[in-house]
């Protein structure tokens, strides 16, 4: 070879070298770090409105009968058969019965929905809040909860 050809796989045209692409990939890991962080920061805030934080908007909201509702359906042992017995064998079932964030975020819209509507005299728009919310329970499998609403 010439001592002054280029090598094909040398200069500043003709190569790519390691940095390049680590520094692509260090770039697309970097972003996808901060996208996971940005998610992990969203879901915090999310599971900050747990149960209490719910409840006592209710009662800020005027609704202390949607927030007397609220409290015995996100019990996890209302309406078991074990908790009605007094048996020890509610601490099992809690597990199972517990309600996601989803759901207390459901159930307290359409408390105070029903509670509002039955206020204001508007009964079909109340007993439709009773009713999504039965469907709904009776499709998780939460029986004991859904014959609340019936």
């Amino acid at each position: 070879m010439k001592p002054g050809a280029l090598n094909p796989g040398s200069g500043p045209s003709g190569s790519r070298s390691p940095a390049s692409k680590r520094t692509f990939k260090d770039k697309f890991h970097n972003m996808l770090q901060e996208a996971q962080e940005a998610s992990i920061k969203a879901v915090h805030r999310q599971e900050q409105q747990d149960r209490k934080s719910l409840s006592v908007a209710m009662l800020v909201q005027g609704r202390p009968q949607a927030f007397v509702d609220f409290f015995m359906l996100s019990q996890p042992h209302f309406g078991s058969a074990a908790a009605a017995a007094g048996h020890d064998d509610v601490d099992q079932s809690s597990s199972q019965n517990d309600l996601s964030l989803q759901t207390l975020i459901l159930l307290q819209e359409q408390l105070v929905r029903s509670d509002a509507s039955s206020k204001a005299g508007q009964h079909e728009e109340a007993f439709d809040a009773h009713r999504q919310m039965a469907r709904h329970f009776t499709q998780l499998g939460m029986l004991d909860k859904s014959v609340f609403f019936w």
